[in-house]
């Protein structure tokens, strides 16, 4: 047998997933399939047939060898219909998306990332996103999800004045999560209100299943009243932002679980315009606390951009 060989063979629908399995036990068969799907004129070839697909990923052996390989991850990321093939397998795309030797294939490259970027919400494809940046509460249904990854912010405090002093808004805290979720059913999104003159505190963002009773994510919003220091809402964990997978919010997926505190707000008084605490300490179109001088410097809601494979 050779790379040649094999490939012909799979492609004449020679293999069952079980056949090519046991064959894959032979070091010489595993070695001729790991040439076969790393080189790029063979690679293009399996991966552009579904039905291929199917028997490789339906091998223990063969998808094992296909998911940790660098190599067969930048062919099919550099492709367009070998994209379209995997994303349109729930079961592919949920083991592609949520792997992160493959997702670095695509996102570490301009153009594999615009390639990934159109299997968002289209036909055939079993990548989905909603985008939530409307202050609120909001119903997602799905059927079938198998993994989801969510970044939310909450919404940033309006300027605080304790009669005698007065202080910029601070802002909301920024988190990102992602896992494997089987659920067929609603999922309760809610965007966190910007805080106001009545309700000087900005609302938490929520992501939530089973009629509320289970909890994917929360993020804080601003806090209606300054803390000594001035911090935000929230809290840092796992390295916060700076290990965020990525920064842009409506990224295909996220693959890091963090979260990073608000940014501060000004302690002081004054009459020059300051703005507001940053969202996340990062982001100003969402979260962002409201400034203390300036009329349009407003706070801003929160958003919620959640990612999911499903049918």
């Amino acid at each position: 047998m050779s790379e040649d060989s094999l490939t012909k063979e799979l492609i004449n629908g020679d293999y069952t997933s079980s056949t090519l399995n046991t064959a894959l036990g032979s070091i010489e068969n595993k070695w001729d399939f790991i040439r076969a799907v790393n080189m790029n004129f063979y690679s293009k070839i399996l991966f552009n047939d579904a039905a291929v697909i199917n028997i490789m990923f339906g091998s223990a052996i063969a998808k094992d060898l296909i998911l940790n390989s660098a190599d067969t991850a930048l062919i099919v990321a550099s492709n367009e219909n070998t994209t379209k093939n995997v994303f349109a397998s729930k079961d592919f795309a949920k083991e592609i998306i949520t792997n992160r030797i493959w997702l670095d294939a695509y996102r570490t490259q301009y153009d594999n990332y615009q390639r990934l970027k159109r299997q968002i919400n289209a036909v055939g494809s079993k990548l989905k996103q909603a985008v939530y940046d409307t202050s609120g509460s909001h119903t997602l249904a799905v059927t079938g999800m198998t993994a989801y990854s969510v970044a939310a912010i909450g919404s940033g405090a309006y300027t605080y004045t304790d009669g005698v002093n007065t202080w910029t808004g601070q802002g909301a805290e920024l988190a990102t999560k992602a896992g494997l979720l089987t659920l067929t059913g609603n999922i309760a999104i809610v965007v966190g209100v910007k805080g106001n003159g009545g309700v000087p505190a900005g609302g938490e963002s929520s992501i939530k299943y089973n009629s509320g009773a289970n909890t994917i994510l929360i993020s804080d919003g601003g806090q209606g009243a300054p803390s000594a220091d001035g911090i935000g809402a929230g809290s840092n964990t796992n390295g916060g932002i700076n290990y965020m997978y990525d920064k842009d919010l409506l990224a295909p997926w996220q693959f890091t679980d963090i979260s990073q505190i608000g940014g501060k707000s000004i302690i002081y008084s004054g009459v020059t315009p300051t703005e507001g605490g940053k969202g996340g300490s990062y982001y100003s179109e969402y979260g962002k606390g409201q400034g203390s001088y300036s009329g349009n410097d407003a706070a801003t809601s929160g958003i919620v951009v959640f990612n999911y494979i499903a049918d």
